[in-house]
């Protein structure tokens, strides 16, 4: 994952964890979360405080390993639904089956703790467990499937190969790229030079 940021301002979490694949619709997809410390990296800039992750994941790495595939295979069952529901399409059974099995441990635990303005909801983990990262991203992907109005937001970038999901919060709702300035620009470009050779 080094030199490449994800971004986690707009959209959401679980959004941005789907599109840890990068190319996805090609031949050769690029995966960022190749080793569990990739995953561990992608949850400390998404926010979320893993610090005590790190020593258990260097003592028990096939485990850590073990936990990331699983990670992964909810990521793909993510895809296929936030990508289905972009299309306008019936998400697959299956992947609802996926989410719904880690649902429960998502949501176990829950915990009210004052904050500076007021009150928040936070789920609480063992110090070693190791799918922790996974219960924000469970709890995204259930917060955005129930609530309708940003559900019709979810959009699936319309750059060739790119599949990348995101949130589409523009004023007039014709956003089509994941980034403007990548993808957007880079079919800007190749439109301009079809044109020039077909001229």
């Amino acid at each position: 994952m080094a030199g490449y940021s994800f971004d986690f301002t707009g959209g959401s979490l679980c959004l941005n964890f789907v599109n840890t694949v990068s190319n996805r619709a090609t031949s050769e997809p690029i995966e960022h979360l190749r080793r569990y410390e990739d995953w561990l990296a992608w949850s400390r800039q998404a926010g979320m405080n893993v610090k005590s992750l790190e020593r258990v994941a260097r003592r028990q790495t096939q485990r850590a390993q073990a936990v990331l595939d699983r990670a992964l295979r909810l990521r793909e069952s993510l895809y296929a639904i936030f990508s289905a529901i972009a299309a306008q399409k019936t998400p697959p059974p299956q992947e609802l089956a996926a989410l719904n099995r880690v649902l429960p441990a998502a949501m176990a635990h829950p915990k009210i703790l004052a904050a500076p303005s007021g009150f928040t909801l936070q789920w609480q983990s063992a110090e070693d467990a190791l799918d922790a990262p996974l219960g924000p991203i469970v709890r995204s992907a259930t917060e955005l499937l129930s609530t309708a109005g940003e559900l019709a937001k979810v959009r699936e970038c319309a750059a060739s190969g790119c599949a990348w999901l995101f949130l589409d919060t523009s004023r007039n709702k014709q956003r089509r790229w994941c980034d403007m300035t990548i993808c957007g620009n880079r079919n800007k470009a190749r439109r301009y030079y079809q044109k020039r050779r077909e001229a």
